[in-house]
């Protein structure tokens, strides 16, 4: 009866060894899925679809333009981050922004206010990314993460102060 209590011991000892093996390996796979979900919204993954055309924009542009185009004329969801050189204030928002032909042209603040050419010279952006300094001296580097953002009522909008302050 003692070997078999002393069996018994030993089989369960290592039986939780061993599922807590299992259990460290579960782990480890639920953090490398996160990992892994975590980059695939990246949005340098946005560049990789570049090339996909949204056949009716194709059709619509086809005879206006001689050369294709990375992305077509559209709205287009982006990260801007601009920088006022005097005050050293520096802040990012996801804004929509329209390019036109390869060239940025607009941004879109989500209260209905832009920044357009008015203020700046359109900026070739086909690599996904476009920097440049406003007619106020301000610099903003603007990298395209996808389509149109389609903000919903809990997006968290710049304040006026601070839109007026960039457009300015």
């Amino acid at each position: 009866m003692t070997l078999y209590r002393k069996n018994m011991r030993w089989a369960k000892s290592y039986l939780l060894y061993q599922m807590c093996n299992i259990m460290k390996i579960v782990i480890y796979m639920i953090i490398l899925v996160f990992f892994i979900s975590c980059q695939a919204g990246d949005h340098h993954d946005y560049s990789a679809k570049q090339n996909e055309r949204n056949p009716d924009i194709e059709n619509e542009n086809k005879a206006s333009r001689t050369q294709e185009y990375i992305f077509p004329n559209g709205t287009y969801c982006a990260t801007v981050e601009y920088h006022h050189p005097n005050t050293e204030s520096s802040n990012c928002y996801t804004l929509d922004v329209t390019i036109t032909h390869d060239k940025l042209v607009k941004i879109h603040w989500p209260d209905g206010e832009r920044l357009d050419e008015s203020h700046f010279t359109a900026e070739d952006i086909s690599s996904g990314t476009c920097s440049f300094t406003s007619d106020k001296g301000y610099n903003y580097n603007i990298t395209i993460i996808g389509k149109s953002c389609r903000f919903t009522e809990s997006y968290d909008h710049p304040t006026v102060a601070e839109q007026s302050e960039i457009i300015k």
